[in-house]
């Protein structure tokens, strides 16, 4: 009989297949949950970028606006204060 079939043998290897096959799903598990997180704080990266972008350019319309209204108030004075002083 060749050593491989020796049933002292067997539950050794089996065992050995065993942890083998129990590693490599393991190690394919581990593997594919890292591309889901990495993808996902990309995701989320991303995410924070486009909110940060669109409140800067909110701030930034608030304070155009606020400068606007500003020089309509200084041209409306100025303009008053011409026809005053015309009269």
């Amino acid at each position: 009989m060749p050593w491989y079939l020796n049933p002292v043998f067997l539950p050794a290897a089996s065992g050995l297949l065993g942890v083998i096959v129990g590693g490599l799903i393991t190690a394919r598990s581990s593997y594919v949950l890292d591309k889901r997180r990495e993808r996902r704080e990309e995701r989320l990266d991303t995410q924070r970028a486009r909110h940060q972008l669109l409140d800067s350019t909110a701030a930034a319309i608030e304070v155009l606006l606020q400068n606007i209204e500003t020089a309509r108030n200084e041209i409306d004075s100025f303009s008053a204060q011409n026809i005053q002083d015309m009269t």
